[in-house]
């Protein structure tokens, strides 16, 4: 009798092998300098349907290497599609930051994707970074107000408790 394959061993062993690398990369940190590399880079998440519903994950974290141009960072989101064997028309939509590089009309990451894409895309403005840029135009009380409920939230995130 071998040892087990079902999903709950299958499932021990990446948490244990994710756990070890941790643990591992953490090791090694511990006993060296750490240092940023001058390097810009893009975060690429995808939003997918898979038979247990919608998922979300990290692609990659693209580096580009000179400038942060819409090309640079189109190539870059191509690129990673190619190599994980992704067809680039399976984009349907894009969400930035708004930046130029990314929204601009004829020289945007997204212009650009389109152009390669055999059919339209939606684009969007990440919500995140639209709140932020409300936020920016708050009168000084609600900042203020704001503020305490943040840290109101966060004082009662960090006393409860977890279990399962």
């Amino acid at each position: 009798m071998g040892i087990g394959q079902g999903s709950a061993t299958c499932g021990s062993r990446t948490t244990c092998g994710s756990l070890d690398v941790k643990l591992r990369l953490f090791s090694s940190i511990r006993k060296y300098y750490l240092f940023s590399k001058d390097t810009a880079q893009v975060a690429f998440f995808v939003r997918y349907m898979s038979s247990q519903g919608p998922k979300e994950e990290l692609l990659g974290l693209l580096p580009l290497s000179g400038q942060t141009r819409g090309e640079d960072i189109a190539n870059a989101v191509q690129k990673c599609l190619e190599d994980n064997k992704i067809d680039l028309n399976k984009i349907v939509s894009i969400a930035t930051d708004g930046a130029r590089s990314m929204t601009g009309k004829n020289k945007g990451a997204t212009t650009i994707l389109q152009s390669k894409i055999n059919h339209e895309i939606l684009t969007f403005h990440c919500i995140i970074h639209q709140e932020a840029l409300c936020a920016q135009t708050f009168p000084a009380e609600i900042v203020e107000v704001m503020n305490l409920v943040i840290k109101i939230v966060n004082r009662i995130l960090s006393k409860a408790l977890y279990h399962r």
